[in-house]
C-alpha cells in the first residue's frame, strides 16, 4: 500500500486517536524519490515553454510555508510525548534578567539543560521531561514543561492555590521563579502545552531545538489505513462523530485543492 487517508495512533492501552484526511499521504518516500531520478526532463509535458525564476517573493513564502510545517510537526510531536507518558506535574520556570538573559534562547536553553542533568544527577535518574519555551511579548523567553518520575525533586507548597489546587515552587531552582501543578487532565495539558509552540516563535528560534525530552519517552504506536480497512474494522464516519471524546476539523487550500483534516479521539470503556 503507498497511499494512506487514515492514521490510527495508540497512547496507551485505554486511549487512541484516529485521523482522516480527505485526499491520500504517501507512505514510501524513498520509491517516489526513485521514480522522480529516472525522469527525463523531456517527459514533462510542456517543458520547454516552461520558465521558472525565483523571486523574493518566491522565496518569502517558501520561508513562511517552511515555518508552518515545523511548527506544526513540532506540535504534534509535543502532543504524542504528552498523550503517550505518564506525566505528574506541570512547571512553568522562569529567568531572573539578574541571573540568566531571559533575552538570549541560546542562553536559557543552555541553563534549562544544565537543570534538568543535575536533576537526573542528583534528585530523579529516572525522570520523565517534556519542555516547551514561551516568547513572552516582551521578548524574553521562559518555560513550560510536563515532569514524571520526579524523584526526591524537592517540591514546596507556595501558599498560594488555583482553584483549591495547591501550587508548588521547586526549591533547589535558583535561576529565577517556578512553580509545579498536579496533571488532572492528560488530553486538556497535553493541548495546552502545544499552544505555546507559535508561529511567532518558530520564526524567532528558527534552526533551533523547538522542545526537550527526555530519552526515555515513549511515542504513540501509529497504523496507516485506507477508509475501506476502517469500514472493515467496523469504524465508519458515525462511529467517529458519535463516540469520539474530542474532535477537530481543519480545512485550508494547497495549490487550489481543498483539504480536510479530521481528528477524533476516544477513550476505551471500563
Amino acid at each position: 500500500m503507498r497511499y494512506y487517508n487514515v492514521r490510527i495512533k495508540r497512547y496507551d492501552e485505554d486511549h487512541f486517536s484516529i485521523t482522516t484526511y480527505n485526499y491520500g499521504n504517501r507512505i514510501d518516500y524513498t520509491s517516489l524519490i526513485e521514480e522522480t531520478k529516472q525522469l527525463e526532463v523531456s517527459d514533462i509535458e510542456g517543458w520547454d515553454e516552461w520558465e521558472y525564476t525565483p523571486t523574493l517573493f518566491d522565496r518569502v513564502c517558501d520561508v513562511k510555508r517552511s515555518i508552518t510545517v515545523s511548527t506544526n510537526r513540532a506540535k504534534n510531536m509535543i502532543y504524542d510525548y504528552a498523550r503517550s507518558n505518564d506525566f505528574e506535574w506541570f512547571v512553568t520556570m522562569t529567568f531572573n534578567p539578574e541571573k540568566v538573559n531571559s533575552f538570549d534562547y541560546a542562553e536559557c536553553s543552555k541553563k534549562l539543560s544544565q537543570w534538568l542533568n543535575n536533576v537526573k544527577k542528583r534528585y530523579s535518574p529516572d525522570i520523565r521531561y517534556l519542555f516547551v519555551p514561551e516568547l513572552h511579548k516582551s521578548g524574553r523567553y521562559h518555560f513550560h514543561g510536563l515532569l514524571g518520575e520526579i524523584g526526591t525533586l524537592p517540591l514546596v507548597d507556595s501558599g498560594k492555590r488555583d482553584h483549591g489546587q495547591v501550587i508548588y515552587n521547586i526549591d533547589n531552582y535558583k535561576l529565577g521563579f517556578t512553580t509545579a501543578t498536579k496533571i488532572l487532565d492528560k488530553q486538556r495539558t497535553a493541548t495546552y502545552i502545544g499552544k505555546y509552540i507559535t508561529k511567532e516563535l518558530s520564526g524567532h528560534i528558527r534552526g533551533k531545538k523547538r522542545y526537550w525530552n527526555s530519552k526515555n519517552l515513549m511515542t504513540p504506536k501509529i497504523e496507516n489505513l485506507t477508509y475501506d480497512e476502517l469500514l472493515d474494522m467496523g469504524i465508519d464516519q458515525d462511529f467517529l462523530e458519535n463516540n469520539s471524546m474530542y474532535s477537530k476539523t481543519v480545512e485550508y487550500e494547497v495549490n487550489g485543492y481543498n483539504r480536510k483534516v479530521s481528528y477524533y479521539e476516544f477513550q476505551k470503556e471500563g
